[in-house]
């Protein structure tokens, strides 16, 4: 089943949002539909996924191929007991693992493309560092979390400022052209849309640039844990201050209600998508999933 984004990469700004649970839930479903599936825990510095899986301490991790006692990342692939689905445990040995070199990161991600699978889904560790980022933008198609909570609304437009800024750095000749703008233009204060309007005083062909560098740039609003409706109408006004301060076209994939039977099943073990299928957040999980494989089909 061939799509046209292979890699997906999902991500949060703060703790707490429910970011593993869902991820795990959107794996099982993919498999569930026919799609080879590889679920890699990038969280190179407190690996957990494995344990949504009822999982012990993995036998192998990533680390065996960042560390190169593998030279292939199939090789640390584990079975779920799921059909479809394997596992990319991360780091098992967190010291110094979160801060790993550019050029490993790459050849991660040049592995995983390789793969034998139709999709990989990247559950990106927690934060705004560069790392986290640069998985991000590595991935073909990417969504961020947030919760209703004033703290992870903020915490979802900062790691998605830092995103923004990370993948204008990464035009050709940037970093030289940079040098010569006011230093408060890239103090990180400053929204997208006022840059670029800024930006158009100074080098109108920079601007252009950024524009097309952002052109095809949309991630994915997943907004979790909703217990009324003004928490429902967060997506779509997540969507249009994005539009409005990003200038972004982002979708808005959906809501997962709160519901106890997520925090059961992960006392239990298991992604809530298997333990408790029929409940309302693995409906909208589901839902979420099937608005992703949506896009992964249409072409960039």
């Amino acid at each position: 089943m061939l799509l046209d984004r292979k890699i997906w990469a999902i991500a949060s700004g703060k703790g707490g949002t429910g970011k593993t649970v869902i991820s795990a839930s959107m794996a099982v479903h993919l498999a569930d539909l026919g799609f080879r599936t590889v679920l890699v825990d990038v969280d190179l510095g407190c690996a957990n996924l494995h344990t949504c899986f009822g999982m012990e301490r993995p036998s192998a991790s990533i680390t065996d191929f960042i560390e190169r006692r593998t030279d292939h990342i199939e090789e640390v692939a584990l079975e779920t007991g799921i059909p479809n689905l394997k596992l990319i445990s991360g780091a098992l040995d967190p010291v110094d693992a979160a801060m790993i070199r550019y050029q490993q990161k790459r050849r991660i991600i040049r592995q995983l493309n390789t793969m034998e699978a139709d999709l990989v889904i990247l559950d990106i560790a927690t934060g705004a560092n560069l790392t986290q980022v640069e998985l991000f933008l590595a991935a073909d198609l990417g969504a961020l979390i947030t919760t209703p909570e004033p703290m992870s609304v903020e915490n979802f437009y900062r790691l998605l400022h830092m995103i923004y800024f990370h993948r204008v750095r990464e035009i050709p000749g940037w970093k030289k052209f940079e040098k010569t703008l006011p230093e408060n233009l890239l103090d990180g204060t400053t929204c997208p849309a006022k840059f670029l309007a800024d930006l158009d005083k100074v080098g109108r062909d920079w601007k252009e640039k950024v524009e097309k560098r952002m052109e095809n740039f949309a991630p994915g609003i997943i907004v979790n844990k909703v217990h009324a409706q003004e928490d429902r109408e967060l997506g779509p006004d997540i969507k249009l201050a994005c539009k409005r301060f990003f200038n972004l076209d982002m979708a808005y994939l959906g809501s997962v209600e709160h519901d106890d039977c997520v925090w059961q099943a992960v006392k239990h073990r298991k992604p809530v998508l298997l333990d408790y299928a029929h409940s309302r957040p693995s409906r909208s999980i589901r839902q979420i999933t099937e608005a992703m494989l949506s896009i992964s089909r249409r072409r960039s």
